[in-house]
């Protein structure tokens, strides 16, 4: 069974992640321990948060959107540690979302999680449209396509309380120099993001300043236990942390740690970068 170059998981059909089984095709992008290490960490301050209803929540649902979401990896992680947790999963790829739900109904979280096929940068559009925006989502949503782009917006604009997000980060360079079991067998639009890699940040916080709920203006930046609780955590590529997370201080409105935005309490308190095991700068959150 085994091919030239392809990668173990590709030829076991699945991949361990948060003590789930994740079914992993070609060419999917393989969940990595990098990106299993800060869903933990983040599944970690979520489940701090279950019993904290300062951050305007209903007191039952956490409510996760999972950009670019691949495998379902991270909704269906955090979904699994978090039995509070609802997550919806994006992804452009019809592939993946196909996978995504497989994963899902593996995992025995259908009833927690929903995947969809949208483009990020449609989603971005839908968001920004204005006036016009909400009847367009209901007219979507009334169509034949139920997952369409519309009825994710429609259900999710305002309602969420967590964004994550493992977006291409790679530039065209540095996917030249991977090995071929990466080059050869995952999808090069899941990995490279324009010639510094930085290409879909501004999109991930554009999206996650149209659905995430606004805090109120009381609130602290930690939750229970003191833990900071995310509400946006992105996946990076090595020596990128910083322009991320200035990015996400330009569209999510943070000036500088502890400060609020224009508008009520704003959407996020302050950002953090989080190491992973190999001392990179691996999440800003």
């Amino acid at each position: 069974r085994t091919v030239r170059n392809k990668p173990l998981q590709y030829v076991l059909g699945t991949q361990p992640f948060l003590g789930a089984d994740l079914l992993v095709h070609p060419p999917t992008l393989i969940p990595r321990w990098e990106t299993e290490e800060w869903v933990d960490r983040v599944a970690d301050r979520l489940v701090a948060r279950s019993t904290d209803r300062e951050e305007g929540g209903d007191g039952s649902r956490i409510r996760v959107l999972d950009l670019c979401t691949g495998t379902g990896c991270v909704a269906l992680g955090l979904a699994n540690r978090v039995p509070r947790v609802h997550a919806v999963g994006v992804d452009v790829r019809p592939a993946a979302v196909r996978l995504a739900r497989l994963n899902a109904r593996r995992a025995g979280l259908l009833g927690r999680s929903a995947f969809h096929c949208a483009d990020i940068w449609e989603l971005v559009g839908l968001l920004e449209g204005g006036e016009g925006t909400r009847e367009r989502a209901e007219a979507g949503r009334r169509g034949k396509k139920s997952s369409s782009l519309a009825g994710v917006v429609l259900t999710a604009e305002g309602y969420f309380d967590v964004v994550t997000a493992n977006p291409p980060y790679v530039t065209a360079r540095e996917h030249s120099a991977l090995g071929a079991s990466v080059r050869e067998w995952e999808d090069e639009r899941a990995l490279v993001a324009g010639e510094e890699g930085l290409a879909f940040y501004a999109a991930v916080c554009k999206v996650a300043r149209g659905v995430l709920r606004e805090l109120p203006a009381t609130t602290t930046a930690a939750g229970s236990g003191g833990l900071l609780v995310p509400r946006l955590a992105v996946e990076v590529g090595e020596g990128q942390a910083a322009e991320v997370a200035s990015i996400v201080r330009e569209h999510l409105g943070v000036k500088a740690p502890l400060s609020l935005s224009s508008r009520g309490g704003g959407w996020v308190r302050e950002v953090v970068v989080w190491r992973d095991m190999a001392g990179v700068e691996r999440c800003v959150v």
